[in-house]
């Protein structure tokens, strides 16, 4: 089987060949940048994240204090004892 080359038609491949390797590369070291930015990015929003729950949970934790004297214990035992089923006791 013989194959019959086109040489000039060859030369235009190659040149866009060539052009399209260099766009592709272009592409691909913006997407790489663009990703490490985006990383950076998440990074930060965690770092923000974690601030913030921390910062609840110690607000949390202060106003749970500060509930700690009006907590309301109701009896395990409100079967056996109908009558103080209504009656909350404070601790």
């Amino acid at each position: 089987m013989t194959i019959m080359m086109n040489m000039p038609n060859m030369d235009i491949l190659l040149q866009e060949n060539a052009v399209l390797s260099k766009e592709l590369g272009k592409l691909q070291e913006r997407s790489n940048r663009l990703l490490a930015e985006k990383s950076k990015e998440i990074e930060l929003l965690r770092q923000q994240l974690a601030v913030r729950k921390r910062h609840h949970m110690i607000h949390f934790q202060a106003n749970a204090d500060s509930l700690a004297n009006r907590v309301v214990v109701v009896g395990w035992n409100l079967r056996q004892y109908p009558r103080s089923a209504g009656q909350a006791q404070g601790v």
